[in-house]
């Protein structure tokens, strides 16, 4: 009898990268609850329903699992912002466009604005290493994002660096800080009339910075 020829798995290489998937989500929601230090990989087997040895044959150790859901975090971020970059309507059509998917995305995803929140407040390993890059790198985006509407003459030249500090502040603070925005918006009620409601008041937001 002749042995079936299978191809062999490379050393190192996840058996099943869905598994990956499996374990970021649930550490998301940890990481976003209890921050880095807080947090345990027993706690994220538990969540995920992978043991611990499994995430760490996936990731290698807390640090980068953690780094790995902060990147996704920001890669979906960079990807709301590069499809608004790459679409043809006009500028203010864009703008109003950028505004629903990021307050769609928020409201879907609080736990992202948490993290985010949580390690930019308490210099969490992520922006205060190297990777601060990627960070930097979805800025990048957000700036051409504004000089695009600046070349086009629908906005006014403007401090690109104030803009995205009050963007980013309003998002931050109203998904990721319920306990300090809870009393000055309701977030609570029918989904869809929260995001109809909350797209209103960004899209406002963002008109009134930039506006000419």
């Amino acid at each position: 009898m002749t042995k079936k020829n299978t191809p062999r798995r490379r050393p190192g290489r996840p058996a099943d990268p869905s598994r990956r998937e499996a374990i970021i989500e649930p550490a998301r929601s940890v990481f976003a609850a209890h921050g880095y230090a807080g947090s345990s990989l027993d706690r994220i087997a538990r969540d995920s329903q992978v043991k611990k040895a499994g995430i760490l044959h996936h990731f290698g150790s807390k640090e980068r699992l953690y780094f790995a859901v902060i990147e996704r975090v920001l890669g979906e971020l960079s990807e709301i912002i590069s499809g608004m970059l790459q679409d043809g309507g006009s500028y203010d059509e864009r703008l109003d466009t950028i505004a629903l998917h990021l307050t769609r995305y928020f409201l879907r995803r609080p736990d992202s604005a948490r993290l985010l929140l949580r390690d930019g407040v308490n210099g969490g390993p992520f922006m205060a290493g190297e990777r601060l890059k990627t960070v930097e790198a979805t800025y990048a985006l957000a700036r051409a994002f504004l000089r695009a509407g600046v070349a086009s003459g629908e906005l006014r030249t403007h401090d690109e660096d104030a803009v995205l500090s009050a963007v980013v502040g309003h998002l931050l603070l109203l998904f990721g800080a319920r306990a300090a925005s809870g009393p000055l918006i309701d977030l609570s009620g029918d989904p869809e009339e929260v995001l109809r409601r909350e797209h209103a008041r960004f899209t406002s937001l963002l008109r009134s910075l930039l506006s000419p």
